[in-house]
């Protein structure tokens, strides 16, 4: 595969995946009562913010069982940019 179109289609999909955990955790965390502004979920999942309420405190813990799965190993901190 050419290196340019290898760059394309890796941001393209890393754009997605991030996409996919975002609603993922916004549709988990609403079925569980949890209710977090949507602009902030992006750097609650991906970031180390300053957490507002204990709402905001749920997503990291989202966060952290992605991360203990299995299917998902590596994935999600590929999409944070940790690896």
């Amino acid at each position: 595969m050419y290196p340019a179109l290898h760059s394309v289609l890796s941001a393209k999909l890393k754009v997605l995946l991030e996409h996919a955990l975002i609603e993922s955790a916004v549709s988990s965390n609403r079925i569980e009562g949890v209710e977090v502004d949507k602009s902030r979920i992006g750097t609650l999942l991906f970031g180390k913010p300053a957490l507002r309420d204990s709402d905001e405190e749920e997503i990291p813990g989202y966060r952290d069982a992605l991360r203990r799965g299995e299917a998902l190993h590596g994935l999600f901190d590929s999409v944070a940019g940790l690896s």
